[in-house]
């Protein structure tokens, strides 16, 4: 038997301004794609359905359309939960109409601290999806009576232990936390950080009874502690220090209890992110051609370029940003600093302005800027 492990699908987000639903689109094809190749009949999707709370219409409708094309016309089961960014009411809403149809979506424990659970016979094979989507300690907490939880960790193995696992059966564990191993887990920018220190932290090895442990919540793929609990990350790069992530389908391929494989299948973006290293000129040239690709710059002019995002997103429309690798930008204790400068907080605002903007282009401000500057200050002045 195969199931598909998917997570962190963010629709709806976008980045620095740049929508990927059109990216999300595609990913999610390739996904029904890859069910109807390799014969998998089952989707765990750990969390993280939306971006936010209260998704824009676009996410809801492709939500809409890549759930209807996996159970109505593939046939295909779904279980999923929510992570740190959805809704649970909204995700949840009509779950329990949707549960004929082959849609399990849980978005909370329930009173007595048992987990939804969900069994598969299949193939001479029973499998136990046990279901515990992003909740609080604090929630965790006052349902148990228990005043001594006050961390994540605590808090799951609360829950644990008030689900008694049937060893004779495989076990898998739908979760969406941040769960550490002997190294250090790769995170990303994109993440939301839920809290400060090592409160939100839980260590692998509590999950030590589940066969396989589908995670969501670190956007890189990747196995923490052992191979079986494992985060499939998320489908697109969502941030310029994912770059370099390898961005992968997580297949996972159960002969029996104690054979249990992982597959991973590069997923292909509709639109390659990357980094791009040179001049600003260099960059720009042949801007008649377009590139698509989702681009952050690293340049390497020696002084700060003039209109340089706005040359650049000619060329690449998809600019989500840039960095001058040869310029250093953090000016506080330099010698080029303006603040630092002897009497520069004595001259008066447009006589900086003037300094900054020779300390930024190496040019002089021409006489029609000046007056433009001069205007631009008699206002503000005038309305202090």
């Amino acid at each position: 038997m195969k199931i598909l492990h998917l997570a962190d699908l963010h629709l709806g987000k976008n980045v620095v301004g740049l929508s990927m639903i059109d990216s999300q689109r595609y990913v999610l094809d390739q996904a029904i794609d890859l069910c109807k190749k390799e014969g998998i009949k089952h989707i765990i999707i750990s969390g993280d359905v939306y971006d936010r709370s209260i998704p824009p219409e676009e996410a809801v409708t492709l939500l809409n359309s890549f759930l209807s094309k996996a159970i109505l016309d593939e046939k295909l089961s779904v279980y999923m939960i929510s992570g740190n960014h959805d809704s649970k009411e909204r995700l949840a809403c009509f779950n329990g109409i949707l549960e004929k149809q082959g849609l399990f979506i849980d978005s909370n424990i329930n009173k007595d601290l048992s987990m939804h659970k969900h069994t598969i016979e299949e193939s001479g094979l029973k499998i136990n999806i046990y279901s515990l989507p992003y909740i609080f300690p604090g929630e965790v907490r006052v349902l148990s009576g228990d005043d001594s939880i006050k961390d994540f960790e605590k808090a799951v193995i609360k829950v644990l232990d008030n689900n008694k696992l049937d060893d004779a059966v495989i076990n898998i564990l739908n979760a969406h936390y941040f769960v550490t191993g002997n190294e250090e887990p790769i995170r990303s920018d994109s993440e939301v950080r839920t809290s400060v220190g090592t409160i939100e932290q839980i260590s692998y090895k509590v999950f030590d009874g589940y066969d396989y442990v589908a995670l969501g919540h670190l956007h890189c793929p990747q196995h923490i502690g052992r191979e079986a609990v494992r985060y499939a990350g998320s489908p697109l790069k969502y941030s310029v220090d994912e770059i370099k992530q390898k961005k992968c389908f997580t297949i996972i391929d159960i002969k029996s209890k104690n054979d249990i494989s992982i597959n991973k299948i590069d997923i292909k973006p509709l639109y390659e992110f990357v980094y791009l290293e040179g001049t600003v000129d260099e960059l720009t040239q042949n801007s008649e051609v377009k590139d698509d690709r989702i681009v952050f710059f690293r340049l390497t002019d020696t002084s700060h370029v003039l209109n340089a995002a706005t040359r650049l997103k000619i060329k690449y429309p998809h600019y989500v940003g840039l960095e001058y690798i040869n310029i250093k930008d953090d000016v506080d204790g330099s010698e080029a600093g303006l603040s630092k400068e002897e009497g520069f907080e004595e001259l008066s605002t447009s006589e900086q302005f003037d300094k900054f903007f020779r300390f930024i282009t190496e040019k002089d401000l021409d006489q029609t800027q000046k007056d433009a500057v001069q205007s631009v200050v008699d206002e503000l002045e005038k309305e202090a």
